[in-house]
């Protein structure tokens, strides 16, 4: 021991006993201390940005709880680049009595892959439920994710609890295996379940997330820990688990449990929880991967069974196929008997999503006529799915009283179709995102062929959507003005309507649903359009727009009062008119005032519409027949 050191030591036993408590105290206390600073510190640096599920958000003045698009970095920092992110879904920040709130809880099937906003079995189940329940103010929101199994979807559950549901509808399942923190993905934590469970929990330190993040990023200088390709093959680390192999086992019972704690969560809250069955493309989705158990020898039989009329025996070997297909894209029956057997000892009800695609599938398989793929349904399925959903809400009394329900019967299922505003835009956008899937792995194992040729303009104004160059409403809108142009005004309608439903407050789709009826010579349906369009946003276009149909029928007093206040209203508007439609309002309050014998003050409006634009021929034009 040096000299320096003796000294030191000797110091510490002259001390008091109640300071060497305080200093051996200080000394243990150090590293947490450090660790709080490091954890303030970066929280104020909002590193990683905010990764709650539920964050705030201003819409027009107004602010809402909304579903953080960002919320997947929390657990897919070793996933490649691909991050999923969830729909951009809104509700009210102070729930009202009268308002239902419906959490829809689940994977990508849930989410509604690969269709977006009211195409999804949230959107048509709260179309649903507002056409048979219109007494409640309604929100069905969607928090379906793709890539994520039961861990995540319990991890959720426990964050919304916060914002007052009252009721969770799940579907989860066919990604215990390939989903995060999945037996077979490239994010799971090796060990017992429990680290798992305290990784998730860990995962709300900002320090935490530093250590992650900077673990991955060492990991990533290997190309090995860089998979390319699409979501999928980036997820799936162990592309082979055979039936009833040691990992299969493992994911039954980790999904058991799970399942377990969903409904223990849901409970210890006092909020019902309704779990739908899962559904897949079994009929026309050969196995990806055949092991020992043969899988692509039962689906041939399967094929040959279903040929031969043979049907029920040709149900049977399409399930034992899909069962046995060793890359665990689709859930085994296996796991669905475990998760009815399991809600039924809970006594928690269950939403047959399964009995219905059979009920509505040729002979009783299900394939292309429901499915788009391996896995997600079409539009068609997911309505179904949505139908089944609410069934069970009814029969079962859930977030509503049975008296509550509207007679089903008096809305068919094609108005409820119709309501949805689901059309051909959003039918093409999931044919051509399946379209590119299936070119990919596991689907395609050989050169990926990225070219696209567009077979009509929808597929063009899609197609640039999908590849952002530009957004979704002015695709829309592109496909509405084509379909305006054909002469189709009540498509076109119908395209504007879709928008409106994902922007309600904005009077943008309203205004142009107006204009496509006056297109159309519907003037009354116009004028009532305006005023709709004016209810939902004042704004300076409808205003002036309404003014000008009035004054085509030479009601100049009312259309000058609207054309008065498309000027006030556009001194303060956030998209305000331009210099030619300034001028051109300036001349159609003029044009009225003339027609109403205020000569002196047509004369001033038609000289402030030429100051603003000195080439407005026609205010030239009238000042000349002006006394």
């Amino acid at each position: 021991m040096t000299k320096k050191a003796q000294t030191r030591k000797n110091e510490f036993r002259e001390l008091s006993p109640r300071r060497k408590r305080l200093f051996t105290l200080l000394i243990v206390l150090f590293p947490f201390l450090m660790l709080s600073a490091l954890e303030i510190g970066l929280r104020v640096a909002e590193y990683g940005g905010d990764l709650n599920l539920v964050v705030t958000k201003n819409i027009r003045g107004k602010e809402f709880s909304s579903i953080n698009r960002d919320v997947a970095k929390r657990y897919f920092a070793h996933a490649g680049t691909t991050i999923p992110e969830p729909h951009d879904e809104t509700f009210e920040l102070v729930k009202q009595p009268n308002t239902k709130r419906i959490f829809c809880i689940g994977e990508s099937t849930m989410e509604g892959f690969p269709y977006e906003y009211h195409a999804t079995p949230p959107g048509f189940l709260g179309d649903r439920l507002r056409a048979l329940l219109p007494q409640y103010n309604i929100e069905v929101i969607n928090v379906g994710l793709s890539a994520v199994g039961s861990y995540v979807v319990l991890d959720f559950m426990k964050e919304l609890m916060a914002y007052q549901p009252d009721l969770f509808v799940v579907y989860v399942g066919h990604n215990e295996f390939y989903g995060a923190y999945g037996v077979g993905s490239a994010i799971t934590i090796a060990g017992a379940q429990w680290m798992t469970r305290a990784t998730l929990s860990l995962l709300k330190y900002k320090t935490f997330l530093l250590l992650r993040d900077g673990y991955a990023n060492v990991r990533s200088l290997s190309p090995s820990n860089n998979p390319a390709g699409s979501l999928m093959q980036q997820m799936a680390a162990t592309q082979t688990i055979p039936y009833g192999s040691p990992l299969y086992n493992q994911a039954r019972d980790i999904y058991k449990e799970n399942l377990q704690r969903i409904i223990a969560e849901a409970r210890s809250h006092a909020v019902p929880i309704l779990f739908s069955t899962l559904v897949s493309n079994e009929k026309d989705q050969a196995p990806f991967v055949s092991d020992a158990f043969n899988a692509d020898s039962l689906f041939a039989l399967g094929k040959k069974l279903y040929d031969e009329r043979k049907y029920d025996d040709a149900h049977t070997a399409f399930i034992r196929a899909k069962d046995y297909d060793a890359l665990r894209f689709r859930m085994a029956e296996e796991f669905q008997d475990l998760l009815v057997s399991v809600c039924r000892e809970q006594s928690v009800p269950v939403a047959r999503t399964d009995s219905l695609f059979i009920a509505h599938s040729p002979h009783g398989s299900c394939g292309e006529e429901l499915f788009l793929e391996h896995l997600h349904p079409n539009v068609n399925g997911y309505f179904l799915m949505a139908k089944s959903f609410a069934n069970a809400m009814r029969n079962h009394g859930l977030a509503f009283a049975r008296s509550d329900w509207r007679e089903e019967s008096s809305i068919a299922d094609s108005t409820l179709m119709e309501i949805s505003t689901v059309g051909e835009f959003d039918r093409t956008v999931g044919k051509l995102k399946t379209d590119f899937l299936k070119r990919r792995w596991p689907f395609n194992k050989g050169a990926v062929n990225h070219k696209f040729d567009a077979a009509n303009p929808i597929e063009s104004f899609v197609f640039k959507y999908l590849q952002k160059e530009i957004i979704w409403s002015d695709a829309r809108y592109m496909l509405a003005d084509y379909y305006a142009k054909n002469k189709r005004f009540d498509l076109a309608r119908k395209e504007c309507r879709a928008v409106s439903k994902v922007i309600p407050f904005h009077y943008n789709p309203l205004l142009r649903i107006a204009d496509y009826y006056r297109m159309e010579g519907k003037r009354d349906e116009a004028k009532a359009a305006y005023k709709r369009c004016l209810a939902v946003e004042e704004n300076p276009y409808a205003h002036v727009k309404l003014g000008l149909a009035l004054l085509e029928e030479e009601n100049a007093a009312e259309a000058a009062s609207e054309l008065e206040a498309a000027l006030t209203s556009n001194e303060s508007f956030s998209d305000p008119f331009s210099t030619e439609a300034s001028s051109g309002a300036r001349y159609l309050l003029g044009v009225a005032y003339a027609k109403m014998g205020r000569i002196q003050e047509a004369k001033d409006q038609l000289n402030r519409a030429l100051a603003i634009n000195p080439n407005n021929q026609d205010a030239k034009e009238v000042l000349k027949q002006l006394p």
